[in-house]
């Protein structure tokens, strides 16, 4: 009788709205595909193709997700479709969701309809006894004693509750007490979800179908939902009004969906249910499936074959992609990963107790321990390389010590208090769903966070009482940005979510168009511009088209590594990788070829170019501590936090010591200057302390600095506008604060410099385009115009100089081959090889060398001197000489600032603010003699004076606008500082910018972006406006603040240059920050791994 039911509800012949016993299901053998592909889902993406079809089973899967509120207990509904799946109710019979959760009944047990499709048996439990599912999952069902069952989950601690009689979801608890309630009327009808936190869900219903979800609190329609006369799921509609369209066989199985924007994707099944096709609008993503006995292949859009192997339990046991390449895996009886092994042989292995990961073993033997609690949770974990980490947790399972911090709460679980390793507490007030709504920092001021409805943050009030508002749509995604000044930025978005214009403070809109499946086809920017971006069949971007029309292409293989890229000059730059899909050997535009080795756990080893043999080596968690090249030996040593405390390299030496909350407080450079820095609660500086100078740091409530004591009677004051931007800077002398040099800054509402007030410089009037590049600066003694064409190349610039490149430019792609008296030639990868001027009566020339890994490694002066230049293996340069070795210039780094130079028995040592941007002294020492100077930057960090102890300005720049020299130094002092991350070349007048070399004549670098257009739209241009934008790398230019805060609001950037690929180069595999060294861990190390800890 069962059986039939489920079988007439398969061929679709049941009553919509009916409930089919979920007993028969569970042993059904399409259900069991369902689970299978379920289980998969939860476990990762990986083995589904597209997304959505179980390769294994051939079953489509379409996982939505309709509600999220945040929260310590987040209140999120879910829905799945599994095309298997027969048992579903709310939102028809194919569709299986969190509010179809419930038990049924009969003689041998209790059957569990899971969130996620899955179907799960239990025998009847005992009171006081809980009993696991027939299959072994670690959930557990128990008669609660009050007319409910229990089911809980052991990792999560999360407690679904279950109406004894009628079997439906009755509520959610966590550890802390916190609480979803789902109510049903007398005879079962959803109703309402109520959160402990405060959030109401309004539910309607008809005919046992849900039609609508409601937010109480704001008044507002979530989602609408259609169905057809089977009572299938045919319409979500969302804020927009428009519907995403939803299609089925007679069998309830998905045949297609159309979204708001109208595209589609289309499916089709063969006699025994599986996904044989699909194909989407324009031949999107079109793919064929061939099942065989523990065999499936797809075959993609393009003709490419990968195949799916797997066992009698649908486990994918090795999957061979389009090349050939095969990796394989091995699962326990509980679908747990036990071994990955990668097309080279490579193993990572996993080992398990009945719940939870104990042990990850990688390929190189080291191992991984991890220790649970009661609560399954990790409460030490001991690394690859035998260090040991402890955590600790309350009662309720909520983190209470880490080992640096502890941590506090309230009766509920949220968040009252983290204490750092010193003592210093910052202390967070809660809303009732555990969202802070207010921070008091250690020090005493607070930040209020307003919030709406739905728990987002609508504004921000900071300790001065500025306050930034904020608005969002229905679906979350931010709306509007207001300052405290009052400029505000908005956002708009299509009926799918895709941005699609940003309007800045002034109005101007930029403006993205967008295809098929969220692509970007086209943006165009607030002056006209338009860039255009086409897209293979699996969606890949394959051309973008800039302005002018120039077309950069990329070439993928048949596994999908990128191949080669041609870019907008011509450059050919051709890739390979191994079995593994790393990058093996690239071949650049010059026809130069570098090959890329790697160890066992894929970290690179060698990077090997025209003979030139550059080494790595690592510790057991994967952090270089030693690399070589013929030039220089590079050892780094760390601390057991992976700090690093000692570098060296070429035999000199930079230590560094860290406190408790590991902040870099102490550094001694190779010439023996030692600074010591002290900081307050908050992370800001106090002091730095160097060369018998003491450098005193103040700083208002909102933490910006406001005033800099450089020694007796020496203050640089700071002052902020309400959009923490910088209004003045005032250099004030003596006892009575004599103002010897200041600057005021005014500005666009879009942030942009409109006019500088140079005490001694006079004052500058800034003219701006459309989207913010400088086109005139006015001042006394000053005039600078520029030019720029539709793609934002100067094509045009005068100033006030020496003759040279002033005057029109001419282009060859983007590359300048001529500016003013100036000339240019490129070699066949884009890198300038010559530079002539011309003069009234004589003609001057540089001449370029390069190696494979675009270091420029020769110069030849006018006056035939021939200079060299000498990189370490992190492609920072450590010396530049004169071939006949009558001067040498050495450098010595910091991790990726410049600590020292050393030339002719002089040393000139630099220390920078700790984020390592701006520089705040400098010392000179020759002989038993040493001069020490403050450095003055202006709002970008590059030095605009320097300082002596005693008050006197000793240097001033003086350079336009694009850091072109504009007249001589002021005294025999000098900074060879220019922008950020630069240091100026006296012999070739170029600005060594770490991975490439700027000239400020053209303000355009030597060399395309390593990058490509992954590092911005302009390969060798600079920044957009040098006055707000900065380049630290030569790799990718950001406005200020740069870095950015990390956006906690999740403000989309504008325009986003996404999905664009970038041809993998050596400095990519490097991450340098605060002064540490490592790759980037490997897939291997990181999954499986608890969510709580970070690996």
């Amino acid at each position: 009788m069962l059986g039939d039911a489920l079988d007439k509800y398969r061929q679709g012949r049941a009553e919509p709205g009916g409930r089919v016993p979920l007993r028969p299901a569970v042993r059904a053998e399409g259900t069991r595909a369902g689970a299978a592909a379920s289980r998969a889902w939860r476990r990762g993406r990986q083995f589904f193709h597209n997304d959505l079809v179980h390769l294994p089973t051939g079953v489509v899967l379409l996982a939505q997700t309709d509600v999220d509120l945040p929260g310590v207990l987040p209140l999120r509904l879910e829905r799945t479709h599994l095309s298997t799946y027969r048992t579903g109710g709310w939102f028809g019979r194919s569709w299986a969701s969190t509010l179809d959760q419930r038990l049924e009944f009969d003689d041998e047990g209790v059957c569990l309809a899971a969130a996620d499709g899955t179907l799960l048996a239990f025998p009847h439990p005992v009171p006081g006894r809980s009993v696991p599912p027939d299959d072994g999952t670690r959930l557990a069902l128990a008669m609660a004693g009050d007319g409910m069952y229990t089911v809980t989950d052991p990792y999560t601690g999360l407690i679904t509750y279950f109406a004894q009689g009628t079997g439906l979801m009755a509520a959610v608890t966590d550890r802390n007490g916190n609480r979803i309630d789902v109510r049903h009327t007398a005879d079962g009808l959803l109703t309402e979800i109520a959160h402990s936190g405060g959030y109401h869900l309004d539910v309607e219903t008809h005919q046992r179908r849900v039609v609508q979800i409601r937010l109480r609190e704001a008044g507002q329609t979530l989602l609408s939902y259609g169905y057809d006369r089977r009572g299938d799921l045919t319409e979500v509609i969302d804020s927009s009004g428009l519907p995403l369209r939803l299609a089925y066989d007679e069998h309830g199985r998905l045949t297609s969906w159309q979204d708001r924007i109208g595209a589609w994707y289309a499916c089709a099944y063969d006699p025994e249910g599986r996904c044989v096709q699909g194909t989407g609008a324009g031949g999107a993503r079109a793919v064929e499936f061939a099942y065989e006995p523990g065999l499936t292949r797809a075959r993609d859009s393009l003709g490419h074959t990968t195949s799916c192997h797997h066992d009698d339990l649908l486990r994918v046991v090795a999957e061979t992609d389009s090349l050939g390449h095969t990796t394989r895996y091995r699962w326990d009886r509980f679908d747990r990963l036990l071994a990955r092994t990668d097309p080279l042989g490579r193993t990572t292995r996993y080992a398990y107790d009945a719940v939870n990961l104990l042990a990850v073993t990688r390929p190189d033997g080291a191992i991984r321990r991890l220790t649970h609690d009661d609560l399954n949770l990790p409460v030490a974990v001991t690394d690859f390389d035998g260090t040991h980490r402890t955590f600790a947790y309350d009662r309720r399972g909520n983190l209470i010590a880490d080992g640096t911090h502890t941590y506090s709460y309230d009766e509920r679980g949220h968040l009252t208090a983290v204490t750092d390793a010193l003592g210093h507490t910052r202390r967070i007030r809660t809303n009732p769903a555990g969202l802070a709504v207010a921070v008091t920092d250690p020090m005493g001021a607070t930040t209020r966070y307003a919030r709406d409805a739905f728990g987002r943050v609508t504004a921000v009030v900071d300790p001065l009482g500025h306050t930034t508002r904020f608005t969002w749509t229905v679906e979350g995604r931010p709306a509007s940005r207001t300052l405290p000044g009052g400029a505000g930025e908005r956002w708009a978005y299509d009926a799918e979510g895709n941005l699609v214009e940003h309007l800045d403070p002034l109005g101007r809109p930029t403006r993205v168009e967008v295809g098929p499946f969220g692509v970007v086809t086209a943006q165009t920017l607030p002056d006209g511009a338009r860039l255009r971006f086409a897209h293979d069949t699996e969606l890949r971007v394959s051309a973008v088209t800039d302005p002018h029309g120039l077309t950069w292409r990329y070439r993928y293989d048949p596994a999908g590594n990128l191949a080669s890229e041609t870019d907008f000059d011509g450059r050919v730059l051709t890739y390979a990788h191994d079995p593994a899909g790393r990058l093996a050997e690239r071949v650049n535009g010059a026809g130069q070829r570098s090959t890329f080795h790697y160890d066992v756990l894929g970290r690179l080893t060698e990077r090997r170019a025209a003979g030139r043999v550059t080494t790595y080596a690592y510790d057991l968690l994967g952090r270089l501590v030693h690399a070589a090249n013929p030039d220089a030996e590079l050892r780094l040593v760390r601390d057991r936090e992976g700090r690093v405390v000692a570098e060296t390299c070429g035999g000199r030496t930079v230590t560094s010591t860290y406190d408790a909350l590991g902040r870099r407080t102490g550094r001694r450079t190779p010439s023996g200057v030692e600074s010591v820095w002290r900081f307050d609660p908050c992370d800001r500086p106090l002091s730095l302390g160097t060369a018998g100078a003491t450098i005193h740091f103040a700083h208002d409530p909102a933490g910006r600095e406001t005033a800099r004591r450089i020694g007796p009677g020496l203050v640089l004051a700071l002052e902020w506008d309400r959009d923490s931007r910088l209004r003045a800077q005032s250099l004030l002398t003596g006892a009575r604060a004599r103002l010897a040099q200041g600057r005021t800054y005014d500005y666009r509402q879009d942030g942009h410099v409109t006019g500088v007030h140079d005490l001694l410089g006079g004052r500058c009037r800034y003219e701006l385009d459309a989207v913010g590049r400088v086109t005139a600066a006015h001042g006394v003694d000053r005039s600078e115009t520029y030019v720029y064409d539709t793609a934002g190349h100067i094509v045009d610039a005068a100033w006030a100089g020496p003759p040279g490149v002033q005057g029109p430019r001419g282009r060859t792609g983007t590359a300048v081959r001529f500016a003013g008296r100036g000339r240019y030639e490129y070699d066949r990868h884009g890198r300038v090889i010559l530079h002539q001027r011309q003069d009234p009566s004589s003609s001057r020339t540089w001449r370029y060398t390069w190696d494979a890994d675009d270091h420029l490694t020769g110069v030849v002066t006018p006056d035939g001197t021939r200079w060299r230049y000498l990189y370490d293996p992190l492609d920072r340069r450590i010396a530049k000489e004169r071939e006949d070795g009558t001067e040498r210039v050495d450098f010595v780094w910091d991790g990726s600032t410049l600590a020292e130079e050393r030339r002719d028995g002089r040393t000139t040592v630099w220390e920078w603010e700790p984020d390592g941007l701006r520089p705040v002294s400098q010392l000179v020492r020759a002989g038993r003699g040493e001069r020490f100077y403050a450095i003055v930057t202006d709002l970008v960090g590059a030095p605009a004076e320097l300082v002596d102890t005693a008050g006197n300005l000793v240097w001033r720049a003086r350079r336009s606008l694009w850091g072109a020299p504009v007249g001589p130094a002021t005294t025999g002092v000098d900074c060879p500082l220019r922008f950020p991350g630069q240091y100026a070349d006296e012999e070739t007048g170029l600005h060594y910018n770490r991975f490439r070399y700027y000239d400020p004549g053209i303000a355009q670098y030597l060399s395309s972006d390593p990058l490509g257009l992954a590092g911005g739209r302009w390969p060798h241009g600079y920044v957009l406006n040098p006055l707000t934008w900065l380049d630290p790398l030569g790799l990718t230019a950001c406005p200020l603040p740069c870095p950015p805060p990390c956006p906690p609001l999740g403000l989309p950037p504008c325009p986003p240059l996404a999905g664009l690929p970038s041809g993998t180069h050596s400095l990519a595999y490097f991450a340098e920050r605060g002064g540490k060294f490592g790759l980037r861990p490997s897939d291997d190390e990181r999954a499986p791994f608890p969510a709580r800890i970070k690996p």
